[in-house]
C-alpha cells in the first residue's frame, strides 16, 4: 500500500471514484480503505485531498458506495485520530447522520403497531372525507347533466351557457389518459438514491447502517469537538433506536459509539450537562437502552453499557434509583462485566460525585454489599483494589445500615490491609484504615459466633 503511494495513486483513484462505474467506485473506495490501515499512509491520503471527496461521496452516491466509503472513513481514523478535526470541518457529521436518520425512516416503515391516537386520527379523517363527499354530491345534484356536444362546446338544457365554462375535447382526452409514468427526470442525485434506498436490499441496508455508526464511533473517540457536533444532532435519538430494532454490528457499533461519547462527557461537564440531561428526550432513551442491555446484553454489549453508564454517573439525580440496581446485579456475573461493575460503582460513590451518600446507601439496599465482601476474598488484581474501594465508600457513606453489617465486610477488609497492594498505595492504606474505624465505631468488632469464615467458608488469615 505504501508502493501504491508512494507511485501517486491516490489522485487517480479519487477522480475514478466520482466519475467511475457503480462497481469500480465501490472497489475504490474500498481499496482506500485497505491503503487507510497504516498511519503514514493516511496522512499521504489526506495531503491528496481524500477527506472533501470522501464527504462527497457519502452525501450524493449510490447506496453500495456509500458503505464502502463509511467503512474507509472508519479504518482512516482509526488508524490515525489525529484526522477527526479536518473531517469535521468537511460537515461529515451532518452526511453520516442523515444516512443514520435515513435508516431510522426505513425501521418506521417496518413499525408494524398502530396506537389509539392514529387510530381516531384516521376515523376522523374518514368522516371528513365522508361528509365532504356527501355535500359535493349533493351539489352536482343540483347541476343540470349535458345533453349534447357539439362543435367542440358543451351544450346545456335549460341553462345559460354564460354560466358554464367551455369544455374542450382535448381536455375531455387529457382527463380520461392517466399521467405520464414518472421515470426520475429531473429529480436529484441524492432522492435517485432515496429512491433506491427504499428497494435496496435489507443486507445492504445494514451494513451501511453498521457502517456508518462506526465512522461515528472513530469519529467520537477522544474528541469533544466532535463529540458535540455529533450530539447537537438527532445521532443520539437514532443511536437509541438502533440499540432497541437493530442487532448484530448494527447495535453493537450504536453502543460503541454512545460509549466514547459518554466517556468523553465524563470529563466533559458542558458536553455532559448539555447532553445527557435526563430531561432530554434523546437521553433518556439512550439511557434506557443502556441500562436494558447492561441485563439483557451479551457480555461485549453490557461491558460497553456499563463503562457508559459508569462515564454518566454524575449526570443521574437522586430520582433515578433504577440506575444502580441493574449494576449492582452485574457484581455475579462473568468476569469481564464483574470488573466492569465495579469499576462503574466506584464512580458514583466517590467524593467527586456530588450524590455520593444517596448512591451509596442505593448500593446497600440492592444487597450490593455481600457480592463485594466475596470479591475481596476471592479475587486479584484491580478487580479486588475496585472492590475494596467501593466498599470502603460504603462504609463511610453508610456505615450505620444493617444491610451492610450483616454482609460482614470488616474480616474482608482486614485481611486485605495486611496485602501488599496496601504498602504500595498510601491513599488506599488510608482509605482502608479510615473503613475499619467506621465500621468498627457503629458495629464493633464480628462476633465470634458468625465470623467471615465462617458464613463465607474461607480460609482464617
Amino acid at each position: 500500500m505504501k508502493m501504491m503511494v508512494e507511485e501517486e495513486a491516490v489522485p487517480p483513484l479519487l477522480k475514478v471514484l466520482q466519475d467511475g462505474t457503480l462497481e469500480v467506485r465501490e472497489m475504490t473506495a474500498r481499496t482506500l480503505g485497505l491503503m487507510a490501515r497504516d498511519e503514514n499512509v493516511v496522512k499521504q491520503m489526506v495531503a491528496c485531498g481524500v477527506v472533501p471527496v470522501s464527504v462527497k461521496v457519502l452525501y450524493n452516491a449510490p447506496m453500495k458506495i456509500q458503505a464502502a466509503m463509511a467503512w474507509a472513513i472508519a479504518e482512516m481514523l482509526h488508524s490515525d485520530p489525529s484526522q477527526q478535526d479536518l473531517f469535521l470541518e468537511e460537515s461529515v457529521v451532518r452526511s453520516l447522520v442523515a444516512l443514520l436518520g435515513e435508516s431510522l425512516e426505513d425501521l418506521e416503515k417496518a413499525k408494524p403497531a398502530v396506537n389509539m391516537h392514529t387510530l381516531m386520527t384516521t376515523m376522523a379523517a374518514s368522516k371528513v372525507a365522508t361528509a365532504s363527499a356527501t355535500q359535493q354530491e349533493h351539489i352536482m345534484s343540483r347541476v343540470p347533466k349535458p345533453s349534447s356536444i357539439s362543435n367542440g362546446f358543451l351544450k346545456v338544457d335549460n341553462f345559460s351557457k354564460s354560466q358554464v365554462a367551455p369544455i374542450r375535447p382535448m381536455d375531455l382526452n387529457r382527463n380520461m389518459v392517466g399521467k405520464p409514468p414518472d421515470n426520475g427526470k429531473g429529480l436529484s442525485q441524492r432522492e435517485l438514491n432515496r429512491r433506491e434506498r427504499d428497494n435496496a436490499d435489507p443486507l445492504l441496508k445494514a451494513e451501511l447502517k453498521a457502517e456508518v455508526a462506526r465512522a461515528l464511533w472513530k469519529l467520537a473517540k477522544g474528541n469533544p469537538k466532535t463529540c458535540k457536533s455529533i450530539t447537537e444532532t438527532k445521532a443520539l435519538l437514532c443511536f437509541a433506536t438502533l440499540m432497541e430494532k437493530a442487532s448484530g454490528s448494527v447495535q453493537y457499533n450504536s453502543v460503541m459509539a454512545v460509549m466514547e461519547i459518554a466517556s468523553v462527557a465524563e470529563n466533559d461537564v458542558e458536553l455532559r450537562r448539555a447532553s445527557f440531561k435526563m430531561t432530554s428526550p434523546a437521553a433518556k432513551a439512550v439511557v434506557d437502552q443502556l441500562l436494558r442491555l447492561v441485563e439483557e446484553g451479551s457480555p461485549d454489549l453490557q461491558v460497553a453499557c456499563i463503562r457508559a453508564i459508569g462515564c454518566l454517573s454524575r449526570t443521574f439525580p437522586v430520582r433515578e434509583t433504577r440506575v444502580v440496581k441493574p449494576l449492582v446485579r452485574q457484581l455475579e456475573g462473568p468476569e469481564e462485566v464483574v470488573a466492569e461493575a465495579v469499576a462503574a460503582l466506584v464512580k458514583f460513590v466517590c467524593k467527586e460525585n456530588f450524590l455520593h451518600k444517596e448512591h451509596s446507601k442505593a448500593i446497600v439496599d440492592a444487597s450490593g454489599a455481600s457480592p463485594l465482601v466475596q470479591l475481596i476474598f476471592l479475587n486479584k488484581g484491580d478487580v479486588q483494589v475496585n472492590a475494596v474501594i467501593l466498599m470502603c465508600n460504603l462504609a463511610l457513606h453508610s456505615g450505620e445500615s444493617e444491610a451492610l453489617a450483616k454482609a460482614e465486610p470488616l474480616p474482608a477488609l482486614k485481611k486485605f490491609a495486611k496485602t501488599c497492594h496496601v504498602a504500595q498505595q498510601p491513599s488506599l492504606d488510608n482509605l482502608v484504615h479510615q473503613a475499619i474505624n467506621h465500621l468498627e465505631i457503629y458495629h464493633g468488632r464480628a462476633p465470634k459466633d458468625l465470623s467471615a469464615v465462617e458464613v463465607y467458608g474461607y480460609d482464617k488469615f
